[in-house]
Formats: structure tokens, sequence, C-alpha cells
């Protein structure tokens, strides 16, 4: 049934159908003025709507009008918050090493990522702590123009991590790097020893590496972790 409303403010009077009321809750916009108002409420009587001259417009502006716009802001706010969600989500897989060792958030980084398909933990390394407990190089006793270089090696912290790669570095006398050579664990580490397995902390372990002899000019050698 068509009926008639009148905006409190400007007065205009539109027509407007029970279904449109139920649609937007009474609540309906003036298309002349702006003002959101209860269409119920301002309904004619039957006297008042035979007398009113009401003015012709193209709709009633209900207030789903402006529910829309703000449906529609609702949504690009939400789609905001789940690209922000997504870019921490994105920099929290990058720095999930990092995050994983702060106290009491390891746990939920683990749970976290064992729920990503290919997401994995690297484990913690810090090779400026692990030790060098002795060391020592002479001529190899079976091949000419080699060196055998020995030393032990203990993980100086306090959590597992996986052994170091080794620098090897021979010099001269004036401090002039002759011979360089990086080693993997599965190089330098005893046969029997899983090269995959984390240093625990405390744990020592004895290696033996087999370089060339880069001659008489080779006066020392440095080990360095990385």
């Amino acid at each position: 049934m068509i009926q008639r409303t009148r905006c409190p403010s400007c007065r205009t009077v539109f027509r407007v159908s029970e279904a449109q009321l139920e649609q937007a809750d009474a609540l309906v916009r003036c298309g002349r003025c702006g003002r959101v108002f209860n269409g119920r409420q301002q309904l004619l009587d039957a006297a008042e709507s035979a007398s009113a001259d009401p003015e012709t417009i193209k709709r009633l502006l209900l207030a789903e009008d402006d529910g829309g716009r703000g449906r529609h802001r609702g949504v690009w706010w939400l789609a905001v918050l789940l690209a922000a969600l997504a870019l921490i989500g994105q920099l929290a897989y990058l720095q999930r090493a990092e995050l994983g060792r702060l106290p009491g958030l390891g746990p939920w980084v683990e749970r976290l990522c064992a729920a990503v398909p290919g997401c994995r933990i690297p484990p913690r390394r810090d090779p400026a702590r692990i030790l060098l407990l002795s060391r020592n190089v002479y001529a190899h006793p079976r091949v000419e123009g080699a060196l055998v270089i020995t030393a032990t090696i203990a993980n100086g912290a306090d959590f597992p991590q996986p052994p170091p790669t080794l620098l090897v570095s021979l010099s001269n006398v004036r401090g002039q790097v002759v011979a360089r050579r990086y080693f993997e664990p599965a190089e330098y580490l005893p046969p029997d020893r899983d090269p995959d397995r984390p240093l625990e902390p405390g744990e020592s372990v004895s290696i033996t590496l087999e370089v060339l002899d880069p001659g008489q000019e080779a006066m020392a050698f440095e080990l360095d972790f990385l």
C-alpha cells in the first residue's frame, strides 16, 4: 500500500510503500535536504494525505542507501584490515626464526608454522659462540704436498645449534692470505657423526682437515666459523 510521509526538516512529502519501510527498518532519507528520519513516525493521516501535494521525484532515498555506502566503507576497511594482516603474516613468516626465539612466543610460532605447508623454522645459530679449544697443523704423513689440520671445537651457546661452516685461511709472515678454503660439516666431522645433528650446549667435537700445502710462505693459519 502506498502511503505518504513528510520530512520533518523541509516538510517535503514523499510517497512510500510499506515494503520500502520494512526494507529500511522505517528509516528514510529526504531526497531534498538529506535528513534521515523515521518514515513511519512521519506518516500522514488520511486527511493530511488527501490535502498534501507531494513533490514528484524519481525515488525516495531509503536509509539503506546510506547503509549501502556504509557497507561499502565496511568492506573497504575489511579489505584494508585483511591486507594489513597479510602483510603482518608475511613479515612474521620472514622473521619466524627470530620470533621463535622470544620467550613464550616460540611454541606459538612453531604451531603456526606447522599449519602452513612448507613452513620450517630455521635452527638458531650463533657462530660467534663456537669455541676453538685446540688446533694444530703438520705435514701430511702419507701425501706429499699436503697438510693435516686438527682442531677441537665446542658449542659455547646455551642452545643447540648446527655445526658451523669452517673457513681455513693460511697466511705468510706478512699476514697476507696465501690460501683459503671453506669446509662444510659433512667434510670435517667424523664419519660416524651425522652432520645434520646439532651441537648441544657444551658439546665438543674433534675435527681433521686435509689441505694442500701452499709452500714455505704459509707460516700461520686461522679457523673462522660461519
